[in-house]
């Protein structure tokens, strides 16, 4: 899943709250006018609610000089600043890479800047996330400079599992939760972005309901890598195809991808067969099959077959480097059994 902002490097970088985030923007700038804005705050929400774009659109409000109907206005030198992305008061810290730690040289770093008199003469923003991919050493750093921030500092900190921030960070800061997003709201966001594609409905439903996510993966092409998995374990079903042939066709998928997609069609088939009700189905595109499939499986196998999933899945986060076509071919073998009950 992903937090990241809708605008691309090669556009502007001037940044506005979300729709769903209007109550809680307002609520801010209200705390900001009345000079009771926190020196720290803490924006939590599962990846994909647009954590970062909110962190971010603050900073550039209270940076710009002139801001105009709750938001920057666009045209100031500030404004000028961040909208190429190089206001030398709006630092952004996070992890060089996926999966890797921010680390202590890059909060020291945080450091010797911050300390300094803002450029500009006006607040000095730091937007770091996710806040718990700090290292031990890293988050302490942090937390020297959050007992003394100085004046017109803000620190905007988001996270995806704000139980794994340190307790002494998080009880500096204060706590704001993004609500989840209404669900049309959401599917009407996604048909306005630029370059999505597919049924928004099922996109947001797999992704967890958080529209940014199911935006990233649509850009990904994971619409058309869904129903290549769709189609392969239909064809297995009904013995058109063997589990080696399948694997050869899911081969240049990524498989975290596919055991996740595989996952939902699997407790959607059993939602469906304990409910009867069609409305509860989130793979939408995978209705037919999994309909059909409700009425042929054996219910305690396919809780099992549920179960080997979330094994492997959990095999191949443990980084021990599974080998990923056997793993790939032994589901394979075991959903041919398990949906080919006469």
């Amino acid at each position: 899943m992903v937090d990241a902002v809708t605008n691309s490097a090669a556009e502007s970088q001037l940044l506005s709250p979300l729709p769903w985030q209007q109550s809680l923007w307002a609520r801010l700038l209200d705390q900001h006018q009345q000079n009771r804005l926190p020196h720290a705050l803490l924006i939590c929400a599962a990846a994909g609610m647009g954590k970062e774009q909110l962190a971010i659109a603050l900073g550039q409000y209270l940076l710009c000089q002139q801001p105009e109907n709750g938001q920057a206005c666009g045209h100031c030198k500030s404004c000028l600043l961040s909208d190429q992305g190089t206001h030398p008061d709006l630092v952004r810290i996070a992890p060089d890479d996926v999966g890797k730690p921010i680390k202590v040289d890059q909060i020291r770093a945080l450091v010797e800047t911050i300390t300094r008199s803002a450029q500009q003469g006006g607040y000095r923003v730091v937007v770091l996330g996710p806040a718990e991919e700090m290292n031990v050493n890293a988050a302490n750093a942090l937390l020297k400079v959050l007992e003394e921030p100085g004046d017109q500092t803000l620190f905007a900190l988001y996270s995806h599992r704000p139980g794994r921030v340190m307790a002494t960070i998080r009880s500096r800061c204060q706590s704001l939760s993004l609500p989840v997003p209404d669900t049309d709201a959401a599917c009407d966001w996604l048909r306005q972005q630029a370059g999505f594609d597919g049924e928004p409905l099922e996109q947001l439903r797999l992704a967890g309901g958080a529209p940014m996510a199911a935006l990233a993966q649509a850009l990904e092409g994971q619409d058309e890598q869904r129903k290549t998995l769709y189609q392969t374990l239909k064809l297995i079903a009904t013995q058109q195809l063997g589990p080696t042939q399948g694997s050869e066709k899911l081969a240049k998928l990524s498989l975290a991808a596919v055991l996740d997609w595989w996952l939902a069609l699997v407790q959607d088939t059993l939602r469906y067969r304990l409910t009867d009700d069609a409305d509860g189905i989130n793979t939408l595109t995978a209705q037919k099959l999994i309909i059909g499939l409700s009425r042929r499986v054996n219910e305690q196998q396919m809780f099992e077959f549920a179960d080997r999933i979330q094994q492997y899945r959990v095999n191949l986060m443990s980084r021990n480097n599974p080998n990923e076509r056997l793993l790939l071919e032994d589901l394979l073998i075991r959903w041919g059994n398990l949906t080919n009950r006469r």
